[in-house]
């Protein structure tokens, strides 16, 4: 395993590709995550998209290029197009891996557009690209992107096919759709071949629950036992760090909030109610910073310390587990 970057991380920096992996290299990174090629070149230029895999590949970094929505109902002009060009030149920077996502929060909870039909679209138009993907030898990796639960991420997989569909697995966002992320990660594992690399705290409010990122090593999850069931299956997945800003409401205490989720399980909602009892105290002792305190500092003013104490974290933890590649 290696310890990269997402590079939603330091979109506040304004840094083009190439200081990008500048910016790994001097922070003791391994690798680099691009959401699509646009951010490599906005024409996608070929000849620059090469010349970022050379300095990728000079600096002994890995490079993960992805893909915008699969989601129709997210589609603009020309967006199906869009989404092919993104695959061959993916392709041809050698990446197979390319992650994508259906839509964020919002999507899930659309109050027009219901959530099943948004998964069965995207579905139906990710069958469509499954010609290209095979001839490729290329998979769409879908994010538990604040939208999708593992479950029905798996649905998709194993519907389409194992060879050009698997999980991008964001083990911090599994909280925000109400899973374990310990359970999540055990049925995600099989199909997991990228991630975006996140810690997390809940906390309780007066409708619910409340989730706010942090540095890997200073929230709830355990990578200790995630990791290795992570390695299990695949033991040289790229752990990419996302550092996220905002908290965010979950309001478990509204029915029509948790009818947003029918996979939901007792057990699974009472293992998250059991991580905000054990976080509320801790913020109440002083014994992890206070969550509205902490937002107020505001984003960028300590992102280069949280990503490289997440690194440092989950570097130890591969030593450790003896799981380093």
């Amino acid at each position: 395993m290696r310890v990269g970057l997402d590079v939603y991380s330091i979109a506040h920096l304004k840094l083009d590709a190439f200081q990008t992996l500048e910016y790994c290299t001097a922070h003791g990174l391994e690798g680099a995550h691009f959401f699509t090629p646009f951010q490599l070149s906005e024409g996608l230029d070929m000849g620059r998209l090469l010349e970022v895999r050379q300095e990728a590949d000079r600096r002994q970094l890995y490079l993960e290029v992805g893909l915008p929505t699969v989601n129709p109902h997210k589609f603009g002009p020309d967006h199906d197009a869009r989404v092919r060009a993104c695959v061959r030149v993916c392709r041809q920077l050698g990446c197979r891996e390319l992650r994508s996502h259906f839509g964020a929060r919002g999507d899930r909870l659309n109050p027009t557009t219901r959530w099943a039909d948004q998964i069965r679209d995207g579905t139906e138009y990710l069958r469509s690209l499954g010609p290209m993907l095979r001839d490729l030898d290329c998979r769409i990796d879908l994010e538990t992107h604040a939208d999708c639960t593992t479950t029905e991420l798996i649905r998709v997989v194993e519907e389409l096919g194992a060879d050009v569909q698997g999980i991008c697995l964001d083990v911090g966002n599994t909280f925000r759709q109400l899973e374990d992320p310990v359970e999540a990660a055990r049925r995600a594992a099989p199909y997991t071949h990228i991630t975006h690399t996140k810690d997390a705290i809940l906390f309780f409010t007066e409708r619910g629950l409340a989730w706010q990122t942090r540095p890997c090593g200073e929230g709830a999850i355990d990578w200790s036992v995630v990791l290795p069931i992570l390695a299990e299956h695949k033991p040289d997945l790229t752990l990419s760090i996302e550092d996220e800003p905002y908290m965010r409401d979950y309001p478990i205490f509204e029915p029509d909030f948790l009818a947003y989720h029918p996979d939901l399980t007792p057990v699974e909602l009472a293992a998250l109610v059991k991580v905000a009892r054990e976080w509320t105290a801790r913020i109440e002792r002083g014994e992890s910073p206070e969550p509205h305190a902490y937002e107020a500092r505001g984003w960028q003013a300590d992102s280069d310390g949280r990503i490289e104490r997440a690194a440092a974290h989950l570097n130890q933890v591969l030593s450790a587990t003896g799981l380093r590649s």
